[in-house]
């Protein structure tokens, strides 16, 4: 069975590869989100590929992985199933701030991990989390030249760093480096490539299951082989 992932980079002010943001397709001829796909399945769909069938750093070339995490995900710990130096762990800005959110973000802050807000347009109700952001992507389409200038001055003093996604051409580039972005997407760049490769047909949530097992720091060996003896394609 095919399955399939697409990159986009993501580029400094000096127009080099930093990082890629890796995104989940359906097909290989579909270079666009599914808005009708669960956004859980989505998520966990690019987490399994990645670590199983792609290999991280056959995908980003040893650069940092940018994924975006449904709640339930953050809340069930799936971004520790990468290095806290392989994964910069997105934020959905449909993610109401509540308690467990934040609970989640300091948790995964205290290991290490990189934390970015997603789809970025200045709601206040993000505040709570910025003791434990360390990156906010701002929405170029979205925001225009006042709400870019604003997040920028705003929020550019606590230490964040800002990048501008959904670039579209040399003038946003250039406002946006004149506003003290650092980092920089979009199709002015480079639109997102999809990435084809073969797997068994191993069902994604069992298979996360399985990882979720086997790197507990009290692993129980029994268990894991009881979960791999469920799934013929795995075993």
């Amino acid at each position: 069975m095919d399955i399939f992932l697409a990159r986009q980079p993501i580029f400094d002010s000096d127009k080099h590869v930093v990082a890629y943001e890796i995104l989940y397709r359906s097909g290989e001829h579909q270079n666009a989100f599914d808005g009708k796909l669960d956004g859980d399945v989505a998520s966990a769909t690019v987490v399994m590929d990645l670590l199983v069938d792609f290999g991280i750093s056959n995908i980003t070339n040893g650069k940092m992985a940018f994924i975006n995490f449904t709640k339930n995900l953050l809340i069930q710990k799936v971004p520790e199933l990468f290095k806290n130096d392989q994964l910069t762990v997105e934020i959905l800005e449909n993610i109401a701030v509540d308690q467990s959110l934040i609970d989640c973000c300091r948790e995964l802050k205290d290991k290490g991990y990189i934390i970015a807000l997603d789809d970025f347009t200045g709601d206040s109700q993000y505040d709570a989390l910025l003791p434990y952001i360390d990156l906010i992507k701002v929405d170029f389409l979205i925001l225009k030249s006042q709400g870019r200038k604003y997040v920028a001055q705003k929020y550019k003093p606590y230490g964040i760093k800002l990048l501008a996604e959904k670039v579209e051409d040399n003038i946003d580039f250039e406002e946006a480096i004149a506003y003290g972005y650092d980092f920089f997407q979009g199709f002015f760049f480079e639109k997102p490539i999809i990435v084809k490769e073969k797997t068994l047909n191993v069902t994604t949530f069992r298979a996360m299951e399985i990882l979720k097992a086997a790197s507990a720091g009290d692993m129980e060996f029994d268990h894991v082989s009881q979960l791999v003896e469920q799934d013929v394609s795995i075993t």
